[in-house]
Order: C-alpha cells, then sequence, then structure tokens
C-alpha cells in the first residue's frame, strides 16, 4: 500500500513544510484516508481529532473534541461555551462577531499547530463554520480526510471548502491488483489476489479486514448505517445487492416495495452513509457490501429477493437471471430449469466443468418433472465432475447412470458412460475402461444409438479403452471390420476413428486395410479439425506400425506444430515425444524435438509415457556417455515401476531399448530379464519393440542357444514385405547356422542407427567364426558410418569389435587424405601460408606444396574454403 501511495504521501508531505490553508484527502469509505492522516509528520504539531456520525447534529462536538485533545482552560473553551446563541435566530452581525471571535481563540489556542480532523463529513455545522473562519482570516492550517461532497451531499463540508481560499485535494483511489497483493501477509495465489480485489474494489481498509478475519467489525458497521438510513432504505439496498448493477429503477421499486417517486430520497441516504458511489446509483459500492447488506437482511430473504429477481430479468436480452437463481432458492418453475440448462450447455462447450457443474446442480433443484431436461442435467453435472477430478466423480456418475438407466432415460445414460469410459481411459483404469467401453460398442451394435454420430463416438471410446489391451485385439479388428462403412465415411467426427484402424490393422500386419484407412484422411484434415488432434495422432503411430519414419516423423512435426499454435500443450508434448523417437531412431541425434524435463512432464498421456523414455535412452545411446546413459537408465527403470501400464507396445518399447542400453553398458544378464518382461508385455512384437531380434542376439552372447518362439516370429519376419522388420530378422536367423554365414551390406535406405547395428553384428559374427579379412571390412564400414554420423556409442563398439579382428581402429581419415595431408591441412584451414606451414612442421616449403596440392585435389575445393572444414581435419 505504501508503495501506491508514495505519491499522494509526498504531496502530503511538501503541503506541511510550507502549504497553507486547507488540504483534505478525499476517498469513498474504506479508501485509506485515515491511514493517509496517521502517516502525515511535518515541522509543526498537529493536533488530531476525529469526527464521528452521531456529532452531525451536536453544535460545537467537533470544536469541543479539539479543545480537549488541547488539554487546558483557555479562551476557546470560554468562547464555546458562551456560543450557544449562535443560533439561527441571531441577527448576521451578531453572528459574524461571534463566528471571528471564536475562529480567532481556535487560531490562538493552536499556536502555530496543524489542526487535523478525520472523517470531516461528519462535523457538525457550526464547527465547520468557524473552521472555515479560522483558516480564511487567521492563517490556521486545516488537515482533514473527508468523503466526496457537492451542493446535494455533505453540504457544510462544500461550503467550507467554497469558504477557504486555496483548498489542496489529494485523492485516496482504490489500490491495483499488485497493491492489494502487497498488503496480503503471506504469499497468494493470481486468482485469490484477483477475486479479493473484485470484491473489496481495492478498498484498503476492506481487504485488510478479510485479510485479518475481522469482517465481523464490516457487518457492524453495515448494519449501523442501514439503521440510520430506515427501514425504507434498507429495503432499496437489499433490492440494490440483489440486482448488482443488472437491474432497472422499476426493478428496484419492485423488489424493495418502495414507490419510484420515493427510491430519490432513499438512494441519497444510502449515498450519504456511503454505501453507493457517484456515477453508480443503481450498485452498492463494492461486492463485499452486497454481500454484507444481504447478510444483515437474512438468508432466507436473500434467496426470495434473487429468485423474484430471476423472475424479473428472465425475458430480456442478455439476461441476468441465470447468476441470479445461482443464489436463489428453487422456484419450480420451467423456464428457471431452461435457462440453467442452457447456461450449462455453454459452460459445457466452452470447457468450463467448474461452472457446468454448479449450473447443472442447481437446475437438478428445480424438479419440474421434464425427464428429458432432467436427464441432461444429470449427464453435464457427471461428464463435468469427471473432468474435474473430484473425489466423489466416479460415485456420483453412476449415481446419475443408475437414475437414468431405472427411467429409461437412454440417450443421457449413453453420455455418462461415454465421459466415464473416457475418465477411466485418461487415469489408466483399465479394467473400468475396458467395462464402460464393452457397453457402449454393444449398444452401438444393437443400432440402441440411432444415428453415426452416436455410433462414432461409442465406437472412439471403445477403442481409446482398449487400445492397449492385447488380449481385445482381435475384438477390436473384429469390431472395425464390422464397421468398416463408418471408418472410410470421411466425416470430421469419423477422422479419428480412422486414424485408429489404421493403427490397429497396421499393428496387425494388415497393411492393405491401413492403407485404406488412411486414404481417408490427408494432412488438411489436422488443420480443419485441431480438436481431434488426440485421435489424429494415431496416424503417425500407424505409420511407424509401417515403417514409413519419413512419413511418420512429417506427421507428428505437423501435430506439434498445430497443437502448438491452438496452445494444446499435452498434445504438443506427446508429438514431441514421438519425434524424440524417431529421430533417434533415424540418428537424428541434434534434432531432439523437446527438452527432456517436457519429455517427462505430466502433461505427457500416461500411455505415451513409455515412448518418451524410450526416446530419452534412445538417444542417450547414440553417445558414448556412460555416466548419462547410466542415469538415463535410472529414469527409465524408475518409470518401469512406477508406470499402472502393464502391457502395450508403448512398455515393451522402452523395456526393449532398455535392455539394449544393459548390453553397452556390459551387463547382458539384466537385459535378457528386460527382454522377457517385453514378451509379457508385448507377446505380439513388430518394429516399434523388436525383443525376439534383441533377444536372440543377447541369448547368442550369454552362451545359449535361440528360444523357440524367438525363431518362429523372426522366420515370419524374414518372409514379411517389410524391409525393416526384414533387416531385424536376418541377422539372428543367419548367426544360429553354423555352416553357411554370408552376411551382406544393409540397405542404403534403412535407417543409420540399424545400418550401423546390423554391421557390427555381422563382423562380430564374422569375426567369431574366424572370418577375420571379412569381419574388418564390416567393421571399418560400421567406423565410418559412426564417425559420419557421430553415433560415439556405435562408434566405440565398432573400434572394439574392430581390435579384436586385428584391425586398425583409428578414427577414419576425412577425404582419404594421409596423415601428412591432414596435418598441412589443418593449419592451412587457420589461414596459415606454406612458409609458417613448414617452419611449424620442420619440413621444406616444397614439401608443403606437394601436401597441400594432393590434400585439394583429394577435397575438390579451393585452399580459401578450407576454414569450413576445419573441424574435420582437427578432429
Amino acid at each position: 500500500m505504501l508503495q501506491e501511495r508514495s505519491e499522494q504521501l509526498h504531496d502530503l508531505h511538501a503541503w506541511l513544510r510550507g502549504g497553507t490553508g486547507m488540504l483534505v484527502v478525499v476517498g469513498d469509505p474504506g479508501s485509506g484516508k485515515t491511514a493517509l492522516l496517521d502517516m502525515a509528520s511535518g515541522p509543526v504539531p498537529l493536533i488530531r481529532v476525529a469526527a464521528r456520525s452521531a456529532d452531525a447534529n451536536v453544535p460545537f462536538a467537533t470544536l469541543r473534541a479539539v479543545h480537549a485533545e488541547l488539554g487546558r482552560p483557555d479562551v476557546l473553551g470560554t468562547e464555546l461555551s458562551t456560543a450557544g446563541h449562535l443560533l439561527p435566530e441571531a441577527s448576521p452581525a451578531e453572528r459574524a462577531a461571534k463566528v471571528a471571535e471564536v475562529a480567532a481563540a481556535l487560531a490562538a489556542a493552536l499556536s502555530g499547530a496543524v489542526l487535523v480532523v478525520d472523517d470531516l463529513h461528519w462535523a457538525d455545522p457550526p464547527s465547520l463554520e468557524i473552521l472555515g473562519q479560522a483558516v480564511r482570516a487567521d492563517g490556521t492550517r486545516l488537515l482533514a480526510a473527508s468523503r466526496p461532497w457537492s451542493a446535494e451531499h455533505h453540504t457544510p463540508v462544500a461550503r467550507l471548502a467554497e469558504k477557504v481560499d486555496g483548498v489542496t485535494i489529494i485523492r485516496a483511489l482504490p489500490l491495483s491488483v499488485d497493491g492489494v497483493r502487497a498488503m496480503l501477509s503471506t504469499p497468494t495465489d493470481d486468482e485469490r489476489v484477483l477475486e479479493l480485489h473484485r470484491r473489496t474494489a481495492g478498498l484498503p481498509l476492506l481487504v485488510q479486514a478479510l485479510e485479518q478475519g475481522n469482517s465481523r467489525s464490516l457487518q457492524e458497521y453495515v448494519a449501523a448505517e442501514l439503521v440510520r438510513a430506515g427501514p425504507a432504505a434498507a429495503r432499496v439496498a437489499r433490492a440494490l445487492a440483489v440486482l448488482a448493477g443488472r437491474g432497472t429503477l422499476a426493478d428496484v421499486a419492485h423488489l424493495s416495495e418502495v414507490p419510484v417517486r420515493q427510491l430519490s430520497a432513499e438512494l441519497r441516504a444510502l449515498w450519504q452513509a456511503g454505501m453507493i458511489a457517484d456515477g453508480s446509483a443503481l450498485r452498492l459500492r463494492h461486492p463485499l457490501l452486497e454481500d454484507l447488506v444481504l447478510e444483515e437482511g437474512g438468508s432466507a430473504a436473500s434467496l426470495t429477493l434473487h429468485a423474484q429477481a430471476a423472475k424479473l430479468c428472465a425475458s430480456r436480452p442478455d439476461s441476468a437471471a441465470v447468476g441470479l437463481l445461482l443464489r436463489s432458492a428453487p422456484v419450480g418453475e420451467a423456464w428457471a430449469e431452461r435457462l440453467l440448462l442452457d447456461a450449462a450447455r455453454e459452460a459445457s462447450s466452452a470447457a468450463d466443468p467448474r461452472l457446468c457443474s454448479v449450473l447443472a446442480s442447481r437446475g437438478l433443484m428445480e424438479q419440474t418433472g421434464d425427464h428429458d431436461r432432467w436427464g441432461e442435467l444429470l449427464a453435464l453435472q457427471a461428464t463435468a465432475l469427471l473432468a474435474l477430478g473430484a473425489a466423489d466423480a466416479v460415485p456420483a456418475a453412476e449415481s446419475n447412470l443408475a437414475a437414468l438407466n431405472k427411467n429409461q432415460v437412454r440417450r443421457w445414460a449413453r453420455e455418462i458412460r461415454l465421459a466415464m469410459t473416457e475418465y477411466a481411459m485418461l487415469r489408466d483404469h483399465s479394467a473400468a475402461a475396458s467395462l464402460h467401453a464393452d457397453a457402449l460398442a454393444d449398444d452401438a451394435q444393437e443400432g440402441e444409438g440411432g444415428d453415426a454420430h452416436w455410433r462414432t463416438r461409442a465406437l472412439l471410446a471403445y477403442l481409446g479403452a482398449t487400445i492397449i489391451a492385447e488380449e481385445t485385439s482381435s475384438a477390436r479388428l473384429a469390431v472395425l471390420d464390422r464397421e468398416a462403412a463408418l471408418v472410410s465415411a470421411g466425416t470430421p467426427e469419423s477422422l479419428p476413428l480412422a486414424a485408429y484402424a489404421a493403427s490397429a490393422y497396421a499393428a496387425a500386419g494388415r497393411d492393405a486395410d491401413a492403407d485404406n484407412a488412411l486414404a481417408s484422411i490427408s494432412r488438411d484434415a489436422l488443420e480443419a479439425s485441431p480438436e481431434r488432434l488426440v485421435g489424429l495422432g494415431l496416424v503417425g503411430v500407424a505409420l511407424v506400425h509401417l515403417e514409413r519414419l519419413d512419413q511418420a516423423r512429417s506427421w507428428f512435426a505437423d501435430v506439434h506444430r498445430i497443437a502448438d499454435r491452438h496452445g494444446v500443450a499435452p498434445v504438443r508434448i506427446n508429438a514431441a515425444a514421438f519425434l524424440a523417437l524417431i529421430d533417434a531412431w533415424l540418428g537424428n541425434t541434434a534434432a531432439l524435438t523437446a527438452p527432456m524435463p517436457d519429455l517427462v512432464s505430466e502433461a505427457v498421456f500416461p500411455i505415451i509415457r513409455p515412448i518418451a523414455y524410450a526416446a530419452i535412452v534412445e538417444n542417450a545411446l547414440l553417445r558414448d556417455d556412460d555416466p548419462t546413459l547410466e542415469s538415463v537408465l535410472a529414469l527409465a527403470r524408475a518409470e518401469l515401476e512406477a508406470t499402472p501400464l502393464t502391457a502395450g507396445p508403448g512398455i515393451a518399447a522402452l523395456l526393449v531399448v532398455c535392455a539394449r542400453a544393459e548390453v553397452s553398458l556390459g551387463r547382458p544378464r539384466p537385459a535378457l530379464e528386460l527382454l522377457d518382461a517385453a514378451q509379457a508385455a508385448h507377446p505380439q512384437p513388430g518394429w516399434l519393440a523388436p525383443w525376439p531380434a534383441v533377444r536372440a542376439d543377447v541369448r547368442r552372447a550369454l552362451g545359449i542357444g535361440m528360444d523357440p518362439i524367438d525363431a518362429d516370429i523372426l522366420q515370419a519376419w524374414a518372409r514379411s514385405h517389410r524391409p525393416l522388420t526384414v533387416s531385424l530378422a536376418q541377422g539372428p536367423l543367419s548367426r544360429i547356422r553354423e555352416t553357411t554365414y554370408a552376411p551382406t551390406e544393409p540397405a542404403a535406405d534403412l535407417p543409420a542407427p540399424l545400418r550401423c547395428e546390423l554391421l557390427i553384428a555381422d563382423g562380430a559374427e564374422l569375426r567369431r567364426r574366424g572370418r577375420q579379412l571379412e569381419a574388418r571390412t564390416f567393421l571399418t564400414a560400421a567406423l565410418h558410418l559412426a564417425h559420419d554420423m557421430k553415433f560415439d556409442w556405435l562408434a566405440e563398439r565398432s573400434r572394439t569389435e574392430l581390435r579384436l579382428a586385428g584391425g586398425r581402429a583409428s578414427r577414419p581419415r576425412p577425404f582419404g587424405l594421409t596423415a601428412a595431408e591432414i596435418r598441412v591441412a589443418a593449419l592451412a584451414s587457420r589461414g596459415w601460408t606454406n612458409r609458417e606451414i613448414a617452419e611449424a612442421l620442420v619440413v621444406a616449403p616444397k614439401t608443403v606444396e606437394s601436401h597441400m596440392s594432393q590434400a585439394l585435389m583429394k577435397i575438390g575445393r579451393p585452399r580459401a574454403e578450407l576454414s569450413e572444414l576445419r573441424e574435420a581435419f582437427e578432429t
């Protein structure tokens, strides 16, 4: 508060040091006028008094308070005791003479001190008349605080201001939101500070009272003011408090039962009491005052008044009736139920579940007997509670669902079941989600749902709830086959259904069906339907299963971009998780889309979290940094312990990449345990979680024969038309053939990390079979590829195997240069001349010229551009 009052304090102290006449701090009740006066200090004494409302009709009450404060018998006391004839019947001359005498006595008593009067608006008129004379004629200085005055309100203060020459006014303005925050003794969230500012209108006295829990004193003040204003004015105040600025004079008259012609007098009385601000004749000063006035009238009267006001406002445009109904007793009429239902629908559409819940709960209290409105209100209430994640959300939703089923209101019962399915899915309550989803699917199959819109929504909920359950995969495919027309409808609401279908078909190896489902989805769908980004993200998953990694990356990049533009943070971060994983597969280690804290944040959907951790481990694997890999692996294992998921390709993918990390760290036994867990989590593996291929190599390294399950799956993969799957199968299968092992170099269009790993695996197998020369060919190719792509971990593995095969494990030389040519080119890239290079290397200048000529010919670029290649030479 001090910070926001610094300018006013500066002006006040400047006036105390050299100002004349009168300075008045003007402000509304509770604006902190008294606090400003209390902070006043100066080079001269200050005599402080405060006028009280009871003094307003007692002649000389304020001046007698001044005399008492001075604490000595003097001429002022004598003059006041003999001033009784200052009455209207005295002649003007007698009155003027006596006023002058008392004013002179006041000035003498003050002896140069400044008189400070708080609540000047309550001072009695005779005292104000004498104060004006003392200030104008005798040099008395008056510092006061007052409410705003005018010719109609606080008239004596207005006359005083007219009589005094040079009145200085300082405004005590309401506090800003930051000012309110500064007054609070404990840190408070922004939402509560804004609410406190709204209720108090930024008036410091009210902020302080609420913050200290001292609202009782405010209630007593309001009660006293209403008694003073009179019963009619109190009824008008209650009507104003109910309408809160939303009604007309006729509404105020109707609710208060005060005739319109009498309203002016009652509003004037409320203004005098400080309850109505200037320019706001039809609203009390602030929301807190409205609450206090209604409390003073009693809760029963308040409920009745709100109901009456709602009925008055119900038929008007931009009706305020809904807000009034929320604070009223039930009226039991259809118009009230319709208004509350419409408002609850709007809140639901605006994604405001808290407000929707309040409106629906209030609407249910009307009980007009309309089953359809009642059913929709029950559905809106249950959906809102589930969206809020309230502690009693599920029991409340189940209770509403039972009530609707009992009364055969099937349409709204389905809406609640949909909401309960989505609620269970988001919290990984797979059993509950499947239970509700099965009922929805059965309902849709029976045709009970009516139109395609309902069936599409029901099937989406079913597919979402069962997408990771291995045991339901055949049932999912059967449902999709049955609803092929809905899948390929091409309508906006069917697009997520087509995406689910593409993902399910691709995971099952039904590529043609997956392609048919994908054909109904275009990239334009992402732009046109941002609210369906979650479902449409499954297109990228389908493309991953189909091993079209470049297309999958492009799709997830579009999802990421559009989600970012529309502010859908969870979808953006989930897309980033898949982008990071695909970048790791493709060897784009520099293109990590999101920082690690984002990938493991709470915004990541639980079903996607394993993918996010798998991406982090995959990226760590491409770097030769064991401490980092150990740290990341520990995080991934902690996620495996914490996740409620027990099955699905995501969990299996994380288990497989953790197994590969254990192998990299020289721990094949823990790796085998992880791979066995991956088999249990996802018995139908694919490119996303290729546990059979990895397990076959780990078992071979441990001297254990290939598991028959792995052999069967790998043989099926070898017959696949998917190139990545075929590549993963060929190596392990060929390595178990003891007689004929004739590996070929992996296809150039395979992702670089996979190509490098296959080269290393084939080279290691050739070395173990004693075919060292062939082994060195594969391992050297792997080392060059790892260095070119900066895969440090794979480079180290290649180097280790190459040493064991009797080859040179040095780094490959750039552009095929010799060691001498590299030394010369490195110094030239720094801008050195041939002579400087010759001196540094202690060779003849002609030797440098020869090496430089050969190097430039191999590089194929002029000497001036060597600086761009400096890093390659020095590495």
